[in-house]
Parts: structure tokens; C-alpha cells; sequence
């Protein structure tokens, strides 16, 4: 058994139930993942879920990518990454169309 820190814990939490609700969202709008399935090389996972490579595919919503970009940001872990490791540890483990451009105005 590993114990994590109170943040990471939290974390794990929250990307947790923020994946639930991704999730949802992408069978809210199978005609935005069946655009972008060709144009992009998504992938069904098995789960009902689709990816960009290893990357939960996030479906045109801007509360969702704020929730993200928030939660990597303020993770006591990040230490308040510069756009470059933002990118990076974000994209590890979710990609939308224009990602880079929406970090980019967020940082």
C-alpha cells in the first residue's frame, strides 16, 4: 500500500471525477468525436471512451479545459510550471484541438 500526500490525493481525486465527467461529455456529442476521429487519429480506448495516442480526448468545452489547466496549475507538485512543462504534463493526459494556443492565453 502507498500513501500519497493530502494534495496528491486530492488530486488523484479530482482527475478522477473530471475523467468521469469527460467521459460523458464525449458521448454527449458523438458528432464532434466522429469529426474529429479521421482528421485527428482518434481512437476508441475499449472504455467507450476515445484518445489522442495515450491522451483522454477533451471535447469542445472551456470550463473543462479551465478545470484542467486549474488543477495542474495549482497542484503543490507543478510548482507553478512555465507554459513549456504546462504543456507537457498536461498533454500526457489529455489533448484537445488547439491545446497549445488555449495554455498558452491561460499561463
Amino acid at each position: 500500500m502507498v500513501a500519497l500526500p493530502d494534495d496528491l490525493f486530492i488530486r488523484a481525486i479530482s482527475t478522477a471525477m473530471l475523467d468521469e465527467d469527460l467521459h460523458k461529455k464525449q458521448r454527449e456529442r458523438p458528432n464532434q468525436i466522429e469529426a474529429w476521429t479521421d482528421k485527428y487519429r482518434l481512437v476508441n480506448g475499449g472504455d467507450h471512451a476515445w484518445y489522442k495516442g495515450q491522451a483522454l480526448v477533451v471535447v469542445d468545452d472551456e470550463e473543462a479545459h479551465k478545470q484542467l489547466l486549474k488543477t495542474y496549475y495549482e497542484a503543490l507538485t507543478a510548482r507553478h510550471p512555465g507554459t513549456s512543462k504546462m504543456l507537457q504534463l498536461l498533454a500526457r493526459d489529455y489533448w484537445w484541438p488547439d491545446m497549445r494556443k488555449f495554455v498558452q492565453e491561460y499561463m
